[in-house]
């Protein structure tokens, strides 16, 4: 059974988790409209959460050949800490890619408001967005047989079909394609860096 075949099967698990990424998405864009103040001082808290990825890749980015080893950390992290991690392993327990792929599309929405100079990076949401996605149908499934007394073993080939087929590399094009638009927003154009980021780095 080919990668899509197996999508095909599952589409309405991946029309599911796409859903919740919308749900989230969509409640952000409620928030900015009732309550957008306090929205910008949200999506800025929850943005400078990241400051342990963000803060090694501001640094990554600007160095020489800072595009080429930006890709690959990104790629490692995107891959190892959300496909793999929240949407394979919790994904057993069924509700956690849900909640992680709402909580992005939130913070996609508020940041993306907050932070008008990353809009450019809206055009890789299919991609590494789409990643997550696969990744949670298998980690899912692999969540549902063991549950309900399926065949854990298909489905773990299954989940292994679509990782390797599709998730790579979505999640290596998000990466090649994150990593050239911040090094040609932020380093060339000179947008600015969100002012928790260089208080950070002492700038």
């Amino acid at each position: 059974m080919t990668a899509l075949d197996i999508l095909l099967e599952k589409w309405d698990l991946f029309l599911a988790l796409v859903g919740a990424f919308m749900v989230g998405f969509v409640g952000g864009e409620i928030l900015l409209r009732v309550k957008k103040v306090k929205a910008l001082e949200w999506a800025e808290q929850l943005d400078s959460r990241r400051k342990f990825v963000v803060k090694p890749l501001f640094k990554i980015v600007q160095r020489s050949r800072g595009v080429i080893k930006a890709v690959f950390f990104i790629f490692g992290v995107n891959l190892t800490g959300a496909a793999f991690f929240a949407h394979t392993i919790c994904g057993v327990l069924i509700v956690i890619p849900f909640v992680h792929l709402a909580l992005a599309g939130l913070l996609i929405s508020l940041v993306m408001r907050r932070y008008p100079e990353r809009l450019p990076l809206v055009i890789l949401i299919p991609f590494e967005i789409g990643a997550f996605v696969v990744a949670g149908v298998g980690g899912v499934s692999i969540g549902l047989s063991v549950f309900t007394g399926g065949d854990t073993l298909l489905a773990i080939r299954e989940w292994a079909t679509l990782f390797f087929i599709i998730v790579i590399p979505l999640q290596f094009i998000a990466a090649f394609g994150e990593a050239v638009l911040l090094h040609r927003l932020f380093i060339l154009q000179g947008r600015p860096w969100p002012q928790w980021l260089l208080e950070e780095n002492d700038r």
